[in-house]
């Protein structure tokens, strides 16, 4: 009987303990950190229980989500980022809102976030809260903090050297030829001088190739599985951001826990197999001078007599470190390109010029000659051009920091533990920064002074700024360089202004454009798009046309943009052309039509049946299947489907990889909830 008293006593103290920590945690304290910001002037939305302001930002999200932007328009954040849209008029430039029960100071000031992102005490460290971006990133330069940080970066510094750029800049050419001399034998297949493309895949593969030779010696076959594994951690990572974050949780094994984890254990297998190749030559080459072979420089065995601190990062940190140079370098430079050819296609008149001046600095491109460094940094035009895309369309739009202890940032002391996000979207619009046309494009104000590159964020400022920024901008200007050395580029009609974050700034529907084989004489017409109050906000699928050589290759597109009933009319369509023996080319658009139209009515069942029947598949029907088994809420069908087109080996290849990878937030909102 004592010992039965004991228990439950040692029980009943536990559980007291429990529930005072949660009282702690859920109510006391956000009642006295929001008072305490209130009473130095910083208000912000109502806190609710355990939830925090999280509801609120999904219902301004989810608003915005099927809104399309017009091709002119370079203000995505009111369905990007609508928090900062919605509260920034209410409580100001710095305002509180809450990840559940953790506090969150919103900054939208420039001069606040550069005092705190230029900050050399350790102060504001990386955020690490989010699990899943820790396995996506691995605690490599990007998460590392303190002491760990700097011996980071004291190994990876020197692979980025000036020295190191100009070796690294003919590679980064000879891709881009690569690429270039791919679009050059589709044109010369279909006897024509035009060629539509998904440029967004194209760019991802080149630049992955680009970091796998530059960085690690290997391809991107060898490391395709990596990179295919960090997409899907990235879709984790970005769903797990507006989830509560329950203590423990991380090692709870729910379905996201169990994917995170087997995608994690892939990525680093797959990452070890590359340094055991790397070691296995060591012998015949040594370690190399690339950033993997610096890092296995620093993670060898002291010699003997050396000093016992020599050996500067252990194998697991060596691996964590290739996990975030194979996303991060890849990632970021790959949408940088593919916004500056959205602004180039949209912009033809600064195509022209950068045409002129690449033709000037670095010659015609009829021959073989390569850009090299030297030729690159004679390219100012192309720099003001890059800078003004960084600044429209910075490839990371939120920078987090949290502070370690209670510190005093802009006059305001902030509590211990309280999360920082900068909007990089929001300051590169501030008009008091920019002048009234901040919303404009306009690549020559970084060519009248007035501190418009100390302005600019997108590789963030101070001791913590990107190491890889230089390696991104010579990336760029060498792609830039070889493509419009040869083609003239124009918006396909087919491109959708949708931008959306998934931890990096991409176009939601991928973004497809037409290449010609030499100048571009005249400033295309632009694709009519419907206003945000009447675009379809439940659109089955990305608008994206199908086969140019079907005579009815937009019935895809004009159906979807009718009212339901379309889809009957699909029907008799289809049913007229199969009695008629029509081509399977047009009949195949039907088909698509019907799978599009079931999809938009919720009828899915028939959408996948139609699925099964098509003999070639493309993006607009694998996308609408997918889009009506989300909206219908059938989210393991939905996310079996995605899996599917990984596996089966045609995602690589086809042009449908980017929107079918980057166009389903919703699926992302469910796994988060």
């Amino acid at each position: 009987m004592g010992c039965a008293w004991v228990v439950w006593a040692a029980a009943a103290a536990v559980l007291a303990s429990c529930l005072l920590d949660a009282l702690a945690r859920l109510v006391w304290r956000p009642r006295a950190v929001a008072a305490a910001l209130r009473r130095q002037g910083v208000r912000g939305p109502r806190y609710r229980l355990f939830t925090g302001n999280l509801g609120d930002i999904k219902t301004l999200r989810a608003a915005g989500a099927g809104v399309a932007l017009d091709v002119a328009s370079h203000d995505f954040t009111p369905i990007v980022h609508p928090e900062f849209r919605e509260w920034i008029p209410l409580y100001g430039r710095v305002f509180l809102c809450w990840f559940g029960s953790m506090p969150n100071i919103c900054v939208a000031d420039v001069d606040l976030a550069k005092q705190v992102l230029s900050d050399r005490t350790g102060l504001f460290p990386k955020n690490l809260t989010n699990p899943a971006l820790v396995k996506l990133l691995g605690k490599g330069l990007v998460l590392a903090n303190g002491d760990d940080w700097h011996r980071h970066k004291k190994v990876v510094h020197p692979a980025f050297n000036i020295d190191k750029l100009k070796v690294m800049t003919a590679t980064m050419a000879d891709c881009a030829r690569a690429t270039v001399s791919g679009w050059e034998e589709q044109l010369a297949a279909s006897h024509g001088s035009q060629l539509e493309l998904e440029l967004g895949s194209q760019f991802e593969e080149m630049t992955a190739d680009v970091i796998c030779h530059t960085a690690f010696g290997s391809s991107y076959r060898e490391g395709r599985q990596v990179f295919m594994g960090l997409k899907e951690l990235q879709f984790l990572a970005f769903s797990a951001t507006l989830a509560v974050n329950i203590p423990g949780s991380r090692y709870f094994p729910t379905k996201n826990n169990l994917r995170t984890w087997r995608l994690d254990k892939m990525v680093r297998s797959t990452l070890m197999q590359i340094v055991k190749n790397r070691l296995a030559a060591k012998e015949k080459d040594g370690y190399g001078d690339d950033l993997l072979g610096l890092m296995l420089q620093a993670g060898a065995a002291p010699e003997p007599g050396a000093k016992a601190d020599q050996q500067l990062l252990s194998m697991d940190e060596i691996i964590d470190e290739c996990k975030t140079f194979f996303f991060a370098g890849q990632e970021t430079t790959s949408h940088l390109l593919t916004w500056t050819m959205f602004l180039l296609s949209t912009h033809p008149d600064w195509q022209e010029k950068l045409r002129e001046e690449v033709v000037r600095e670095c010659g015609g491109g009829d021959d073989d000659q390569l850009p090299t460094y030297d030729m690159l940094c004679k390219l100012k035009l192309m720099n003001l051009f890059l800078l003004e895309t960084l600044r429209l369309y910075s490839p990371v739009p939120l920078i987090r920091r949290t502070t370690r202890t209670a510190v005093e940032m802009g006059g305001i002391t902030v509590p211990r533990g309280t999360i920082l996000t900068f909007s990089i979207a929001t300051m590169h619009r501030d008009e008091e920064v920019w002048g009234a046309d901040a919303g404009e494009f306009d690549p020559m104000r970084f060519d009248r002074g007035g501190g418009a590159k100390a302005a600019l964020l997108s590789f963030s400022i101070g001791p913590r700024a990107c190491i890889g920024q230089n390696f991104a901008m010579i990336e760029a200007r060498a792609v830039v360089s070889v493509i419009l050395r040869r083609f003239a580029l124009s918006l396909s009609p087919e491109y959708v202004h949708a931008p959306t974050d998934v931890i990096t700034l991409q176009p939601k529907h991928g973004l497809p454009m037409i290449v010609t084989r030499g100048k571009l004489k005249s400033r295309p017409r632009l694709p009519p798009l419907a206003s945000p109050a009447t675009t379809p906000t439940s659109a089955a699928a990305p608008r994206r046309g199908t086969a140019a050589a079907s005579p009815v290759s937009h019935a895809p597109l004009l159906l979807l943009l009718q009212p339901c009933p379309a889809l009957e009319e699909a029907r008799r369509l289809h049913a007229a052309l199969l009695v008629g023996g029509h081509r399977p080319g047009t009949v195949l658009v039907v088909q698509l039509a019907r799978v599009c139209g079931s999809a938009k009515l919720e009828d899915v069942t028939d959408a996948l049946r139609m699925l099964d029947r098509m003999p070639r598949r493309n993006s607009f029907a694998w996308n609408a299947a997918i889009k009506g088994l989300v909206d219908t809420g059938r989210f393991s069908e939905a996310l079996d489907m995605f899996r599917e087109t990984v596996r089966d080996g045609s995602v690589a290849a086809d042009r449908f990889k980017y929107p079918l990878v980057n166009c389903h937030q919703g699926l992302c909102c469910a796994w988060s909830g």
